[in-house]
């Protein structure tokens, strides 16, 4: 019994640096989507996408934001976002908290 109880308590401390790496917030996000123009239509070609994280739904703070040149497949596109952030971060920089999306023109 006390070779079990042993086993046990070495392998929660073995386990415990990695589980805390697995519960960390990700240096990089990916998020696909896909953009449509004001006709409906599919956007197409290379465009500027800057994606913000507020701290707030409305009227918040700009907390974190990153602009992207995305080349698009019929509307469809997918990036990664915090690569920008994570070449520039210094150790003591902690990381963005909450979700990215996509910025709109204009805030309501």
């Amino acid at each position: 019994m006390q070779r079990f109880g042993l086993a046990a308590a070495l392998a929660v401390a073995t386990l415990t640096p990695t589980e805390a790496r697995a519960l960390a917030v990700p240096e990089l996000v990916t998020h696909q989507g896909r953009l449509f123009d004001t006709t409906g239509s599919p956007v197409s070609g290379t465009q500027d996408l800057t994606f913000t994280i507020y701290d707030a739904e409305l009227a918040g703070n700009e907390l974190w934001s990153e602009t992207i040149t995305v080349d698009f497949d019929e509307g469809y596109f997918s990036v990664r976002l915090g690569e920008q952030w994570s070449s520039t971060r210094t150790s003591s920089t902690a990381p963005p908290a909450g979700s990215a999306s996509p910025s709109a023109p204009t805030r309501r």
